[in-house]
């Protein structure tokens, strides 16, 4: 409240005046400063205490004596005993105080001078004390794009649904084009540019449009020989910690923890490396090369001649072709097994499991023959490396679920047992069939080379397909087909649709490997059982019962197929009508 009165007026501005006494006793003199707040505030209400005495002796009202106390006991207080500077909101009231003096002595209406002063506090506050709204972002402002996108197609008729799916698409447009950074520039669309550049002179120097263009075209590939190295492509390591970083990133967004992510994680990258990254065994030529290298940086290092150096690498390792390679070299194939029987050796001393042991190792030869052996066609999964990625899938879903490495581990070692009683382990009389079919056919393919072509070893894959198409139709259901199984059947036959179309064969095993890249990751950290994995617990199911029942395993194990094999027609035609559909 501020005094009415022109007496009280007087009155505050002369008590006021009085009040700067207080400032020796309240502050030190000379140094900075050093208030006592608690003693100050004491004096400052003893100073308003007098201020409404003395409003009362001359006779103002109480009420009117009380506010003129309040201001001197504030005004004290805020120039003697407060240690923080006056608030905005404080200066703003402080100059609107002083033009509200200004307009009385102007004017001399009251009430008009306080209404100016309520609205020079208002708009003081507004402008200087309330901080400005900030300004949208790009996001937000796509967002108001989609919202008049939504009310226009409400207006001209549209259904909600639609309209939100026309207005979620514009605000995707919107963002796309306007709320993304551009890449910055490489060194190709450097190169493009000053191609650019040269077409624009040429042009204005009279040149024809196609000398031109060929200009152009000269300067565009001078400038990325010269200057732009070529990105290297991933190795296998990079790709399989791209693919553990995804799945990581997956695993926490469907809600799993940081400690179950991190370990499922390393589990995929362990698996990668392991079943992915192994290269064939050196050909002889290439360790007598390797050797001949070496012989070089050692005798560079010493500080021999580099001319010299390299004469005397040359004479090793023509030594090292006539000493040691002379023998027919092994197959890229051959070479893959080889490095993969290394890695069932290791895997023998640390696990003692033979049969899941040679089902990794055999993944892995296999794998290797994708990755390097361009001219050789890769055998067919076995039965018992199928139940081994059956089981991984098992203990990845297990530790999502429960986060218990050993509980989980005795798992999967059960589900690769289960799996390989009920699917690998063929009747003798039914598989001898199967191998008399399988040599026949491998028999026929040889004979027919001659007219169309091909090697004996393709004939052994192939004897090898029939044999597993016969055991799995006529003796055993095959084990069941897991997420990762199929995103490498899918780009396998992307691969070879790739390579009868007379593509090159580098370019169509890249497109492959991105094909399965995609697909792995889509199937997760914990991929979801398939059908038919769903169709091996029933299977399971029954085969415990039925041992529970009669205690004869053979009977329980053909019981047990047959549920498999009568479930996983289910979900074949469940697939077909699902295909059909699309």
């Amino acid at each position: 409240m501020h005094p009415r009165n022109p007496f009280a007026r007087v009155l505050l501005a002369a008590a006021l005046a009085l009040g700067l006494g207080l400032a020796p006793a309240v502050v030190g003199a000379g140094e900075e400063p050093e208030v006592d707040v608690t003693r100050c505030i004491e004096e400052c209400g003893g100073h308003a205490e007098e201020i409404f005495h003395a409003c009362r002796e001359e006779g103002l009202g109480i009420e009117e004596c009380e506010a003129l106390a309040e201001i001197a006991f504030r005004e004290c207080k805020a120039q003697f005993c407060d240690v923080e500077p006056p608030s905005c909101p404080d200066r703003c009231e402080l100059m609107a105080n002083a033009l509200f003096d200004q307009c009385l002595e102007n004017s001399g209406d009251e009430i008009e001078c306080a209404a100016r002063r309520r609205a020079a506090i208002e708009s003081c506050i507004a402008e200087v004390c309330e901080p400005p709204d900030p300004e949208p972002s790009c996001e937000e402002r796509c967002q108001a794009v989609a919202s008049e996108v939504f009310e226009r197609c409400i207006d001209e008729g549209g259904g909600p649904n639609d309209c939100e799916e026309l207005a979620g698409a514009a605000r995707a447009e919107c963002i796309e084009e306007h709320c993304t950074e551009p890449e910055p520039p490489n060194c190709e669309d450097r190169c493009r540019a000053r191609a650019s550049e040269a077409l624009a002179d040429c042009l204005e120097d009279g040149g024809g449009i196609e000398q031109c263009e060929a200009v152009a075209h000269e300067v565009l590939e001078e400038c990325i020989d010269d200057h732009c190295e070529p990105e290297p492509e991933p190795t296998c390591e990079d790709r399989c910690e791209a693919r553990a970083g995804e799945a990581f990133d997956n695993c926490l967004e469907d809600g799993l923890g940081p400690d179950v992510c991190e370990r499922l994680a390393h589990e995929v990258f362990e698996e990668c490396v392991r079943g992915e990254c192994t290269e064939p065994e050196p050909t002889c030529e290439q360790g007598c090369q390797r050797h001949a290298e070496e012989i070089f940086d050692a005798c560079v290092e010493e500080g021999g001649n580099p001319d010299t150096c390299e004469d005397e690498a040359i004479a090793a390792r023509e030594l090292c072709l006539g000493e040691e390679c002379t023998e027919p070299e092994p197959t890229c194939r051959e070479r893959c097994e080889h490095e993969a029987h290394e890695l069932f050796e290791h895997c023998l001393e640390d696990f003692g499991d033979e049969e899941r042991c040679a089902a990794r190792a055999e993944h892995t030869a296999r794998h290797c023959v994708v990755e390097h052996c361009e001219d050789e066609r890769p055998p067919a999964p076995t039965c018992e490396a199928r139940c081994e990625e059956h089981a991984g899938h098992r203990f990845r879903r297990c530790l999502a679920d429960t986060g218990d490495e050993i509980q989980c581990g005795t798992l999967a070692r059960e589900a690769f047992g289960q799996c390989v009683a009920l699917h690998c382990v063929v009747p003798p009389k039914c598989e001898d069939r199967c191998v008399a079919k399988s040599a026949r056919v491998e028999q026929r393919c040889i004979r027919r080379i001659p007219r169309r072509g091909g090697t004996e070893e393709d004939c052994a894959i192939l004897a090898e397909e029939k044999f597993a198409e016969c055991r799995d139709k006529r003796c055993v259901p095959p084990p069941p087909d897991t997420c990762e199984g199929r995103c490498e059947e899918h780009a396998a036959a992307l691969v070879e649709e790739c390579l009868e179309a007379g593509n090159d064969p580098e370019e169509c095993a890249a497109r492959g490997r991105g094909v399965f890249e995609a697909c792995v990751t889509e199937c997760g950290v914990a991929p979801i059982a398939t059908c038919s994995e769903q169709c091996e617990g029933q299977a399971l199911s029954q085969f415990d019962e039925s041992l529970e029942r009669r205690n004869d395993a053979p009977r329980a194990t053909k019981k047990a197929q047959r549920t498999f094999k009568r479930c996983v027609r289910k979900c074949e035609r469940a697939e077909r009508k699902a295909e059909r559909g699309r």
